[in-house]
């Protein structure tokens, strides 16, 4: 076979293959490993084995200005506590769900009574061990599409915690420097993530690439639920 033949064909099966996995207007699924953009900022939910030096001490997370690193990709299971969700299920608007750190399995996390580092709203850290860890990690999906039944890709959302009622948040007055965050600084020209009692628009994101599990063949978008039938 002619190679130019040849490298055609391969990439028309590798943009269909690509294109069944990336459709924007598609749910996002659970299971799913995605990054999570911030719409004001362009910067990216982030995370890494580097530990708040006050608060609480867990594991920090920031807001990453690049959408280079891997440490920006965060999996969408079931919230704790809740019943197991199958790869493929799409999330609702409304769905409470548990955003995990693919590298570290630390999980997005917020709790009453401990201080972010710049803005004094409320810290968010990187909680338990392995997927595992308390109903602080619980979040709710609140899409600003009224109209929306589930969390499409190409859709601004909101997160909010459901314990303590806040929204995840950021900006860009709340970047670390060296001025507030010393010359060694591992964060340096990362923002701060905090949660906060308002929502603005600073709390709206989206969902960007990443591993985007199809929705479940045996799952009726219009009814919301899985086919009987089928299981």
């Amino acid at each position: 076979m002619n190679t130019n033949i040849f490298t055609h064909i391969l990439l028309l099966c590798f943009i269909k293959i690509v294109w069944s996995f990336t459709g924007d207007d598609e749910p996002v699924t659970f299971g799913s490993v995605i990054k999570i953009k911030h719409s004001q900022t362009g910067f990216f939910l982030h995370s890494h084995d580097v530990k708040w030096g006050s608060g609480s001490g867990q594991q920090s997370v920031t807001g990453y200005p690049e959408n280079t690193d891997s440490n920006s990709l965060w999996q969408i299971n079931k919230c704790q506590g809740c019943p197991e969700k199958p790869v493929g299920t799409p999330a609702k608007c409304g769905s409470k769900i548990r955003i995990s750190h693919s590298r570290t399995g630390k999980n997005l996390h917020t709790h009453v009574g401990v201080s972010a580092p710049i803005s004094n709203r409320q810290e968010v850290s990187g909680f338990g061990t392995d997927g595992k860890g308390d109903t602080g990690d619980n979040w709710k999906v609140v899409c600003m599409n009224k109209k929306a039944k589930y969390w499409i890709r190409e859709d601004e959302i909101s997160f909010k915690h459901i314990n303590s009622q806040t929204w995840l948040y950021t900006n860009k007055q709340t970047d670390f420097n060296r001025r507030n965050c010393g010359g060694s600084c591992p964060i340096s020209g990362q923002l701060e993530i905090s949660a906060g009692k308002k929502r603005k628009k600073g709390s709206l994101w989206k969902a960007e690439a990443g591993v985007h599990f199809k929705v479940r063949d045996d799952y009726d978008l219009e009814l919301g639920e899985y086919d009987k039938e089928e299981l």
